[in-house]
């Protein structure tokens, strides 16, 4: 039981042996308490354990925050994908003249529409 459930589980797993016992004598348990202690030998199998299953526990999350990560980086290059079938020399030309301020730029290239002729 120690290794299942804990010092806990065991002491209430004792107590209904000895309510059991109890009332097979005619009489009434009113409080138990089993003060328990265990060898170290004991104590630290149990720690290792809780260790163990603490540790699984963390990665199980890692795991799944790794899935989630992963599933949203793919819907993004999805969604970009998407984007750029449709993006034609037209839209990009409408894009900059939306976002020009008039000046004359100062990196890549001019689209056509705004290129003076001399």
């Amino acid at each position: 039981m120690m290794a299942d459930g804990g010092s806990l589980m065991f002491e209430k797993a004792l107590e209904v042996i000895v309510t059991e016992e109890f009332e097979k004598r005619g009489l009434e348990l009113k409080s138990f308490s089993a003060m328990l202690d265990f060898t170290d030998a004991v104590k630290n199998k149990v720690n290792e354990r809780n260790e163990v299953n603490t540790d699984l526990s963390v990665l199980d999350q890692q795991i799944d925050r790794q899935r989630k990560q992963n599933e949203l980086e793919r819907l993004i290059a999805e969604q970009n994908r998407i984007r750029s079938s449709g993006i034609t020399p037209q839209i990009l030309a409408e894009e900059f003249i939306k976002k020009w301020d008039g000046s004359t730029p100062l990196y890549g290239s001019i689209p056509e529409i705004i290129k003076m002729q001399k």
